[in-house]
Order: C-alpha cells, then structure tokens, then sequence
C-alpha cells in the first residue's frame, strides 16, 4: 500500500538554517575578534616571556649579591662587559655633578643616548639609603625591558636621556675602572651605548660603558612616582639625603637646557611634601 503522507525529506526534524551561512557582517565580526584574541595573546606571550627573562636573570644574579648591605657579594660591579678603547663612560646621574676625582683631568662634553630612559627605579642601601631605610637612585632602562615591563607603550618615539660624556686617558684607565666599579657596586652592571654629542658640538657619536641598574638586579623596582617622591623626601644615607641627589640632578638639567619628564614629576611631587615640613618648621621655632 502506497504511503498516503509521503516526505520526501529523510530528515524528521529539518532545520532550515542547518546550511546557512554566516552574514557577511557576522564573518567581519568573527574575523575581528578572532584578530583582537591573538593580538592579546601575543602580547600576554611578550610579557610572559620578559617575566621568564627577568626572572632567570634574576637567579643567577642572587647568587653573587650581598642581600644583608643591598651590594654585589665581591664589593664591585661584574666586569663581564667588554670595555670599549678608547675608553668613554657615560654618566646620567651624579656623575654629572659628582665626577670621580681623576675626571678633573678628562675631556668631557654633554651628549646623549637614544633608547635609554633614565628613571629612579634602583633601589639604593649603601648611598643615598640604607638596608633600614632605602632610598632611590637613577638607572637607565632599554625602552625594550620598559616595554616588555608595560611601562612603556610600543609605538612610542625612542626615549633621550642627557648626560655627560667622560674620555678616560689610557695611563689611568684602569684605576678608574677600578673606583667606579665599587661606586656602582650597589646592583649595577656594566653596558655598551653610543653617545651623540648635543647639537652644536663637534665631536662624532662615540661607543661609551654605562653602569646601569639592569631590570635583572635584585633593586631594580618600579614604583610609581609619587611613592618614589615621599621615600626621596625622607631616605638618608652615607653620601647625604636622597632628595640632595634629585636636586642636583635637576640643577643639572637645567643648567644644559634639558627637561626630563620623570625628574620634574619627582621634582614637584617632592616639592609638595617638603612645604608642609617647613611650615611646620617655622612655626614651632615661632
């Protein structure tokens, strides 16, 4: 007997969308967040492999550091850098204002380094703090580590930072080596740069040695500025107070016409905090 309902479909339940395309507009939306998904991803993937990187840096170099007096366990820097000759060293912190003693007698002139930030983010114990109380000094940062850190944007222009250039003699090369490498010895390590003159000076772009508190040191921090202010308004240490070094620092900014986003952000948080102090001051001497 013939079947009186026939359906010619075999599917019972048909679904008219089953084959359906997605819109156009729903493709465009899909691809979109696809993209936005692996972007993130990517970057997740830069950040976790810079954590990885500092992290494995900073092993190694807890081995050789002092942890109780905040120095490297053999009292100077690591000479595991290739010192360039002639000799050129690169000073952005006191050794624009406080120059080793045999500086007297170097050609110097001021220049400046492209993809470097100069940011009070080294913890300091032994100069301008102590293991009680810890004060700040500058290092210079790789516009890289501060990307990789989120502390910088990628599509930003590379970083300046101004400094005074040192040409070392040959005869005393060596002895002042010697003296910086345990001036710095507070967590800094050595680095290669090339130095430009400011505009205006003769002198062609050198290759200089840089003491940097690299972001694999065991003081390296980064802080935000007004927390980093209201410990240099308080941190004394063996070299004096920590706001003295910001000060000179500053001066020395101002003196060669240059202004250092990161110095006046500290310089007017300081500043804020210091009034109230001599307010108070004057009025119980009153």
């Amino acid at each position: 007997n013939p079947n009186p309902n026939p359906n010619p479909n075999p599917n019972p339940n048909p679904n008219p969308n089953a084959d359906a395309k997605p819109k156009p507009s729903m493709r465009r939306l899909l691809s979109l967040l696809l993209l936005l998904r692996a972007t993130e991803g990517f970057r997740v993937g830069l950040r976790a492999r810079a954590s990885v990187r500092v992290r494995a840096g900073l092993v190694r170099r807890m081995a050789e550091w002092d942890a109780e007096n905040g120095v490297w366990a053999s009292g100077k820097v690591p000479d595991d850098i290739e010192v360039p000759s002639p000799l050129y060293i690169f000073g952005y912190g006191s050794l624009c204002w406080k120059p080793q003693p045999e500086f007297e007698d170097c050609d110097s002139f001021v220049g400046y380094i492209s993809g470097w930030q100069r940011r009070f983010a080294q913890r300091s114990l032994d100069h301008r703090g102590t293991p009680e109380r810890p004060g700040w000094t500058v290092t210079c940062v790789s516009d890289e580590d501060l990307t990789s850190l989120g502390a910088r944007r990628e599509s930003d222009a590379p970083t300046t930072t101004h400094g005074v250039i040192y040409h070392v003699p040959d005869d005393i090369a060596a002895q002042v080596l010697e003296e910086l490498d345990v001036r710095e010895k507070g967590g800094y390590t050595r680095a290669l740069v090339e130095v430009t003159p400011m505009s205006g000076d003769t002198t062609a772009p050198v290759k200089a040695l840089l003491y940097t508190g690299a972001v694999t040191n065991p003081l390296f921090e980064l802080q935000d500025e007004v927390a980093v202010a209201a410990d240099i308004n308080e941190a004394v240490g063996p070299s004096g107070p920590n706001y003295e070094y910001l000060a000179n620092l500053a001066n020395f900014l101002d003196s060669i016409g240059v202004v250092d986003p990161h110095i006046a952000t500290l310089m007017a948080e300081v500043a804020k905090l210091r009034v109230p102090a001599r307010a108070t001051s004057a009025s119980a001497s009153a």
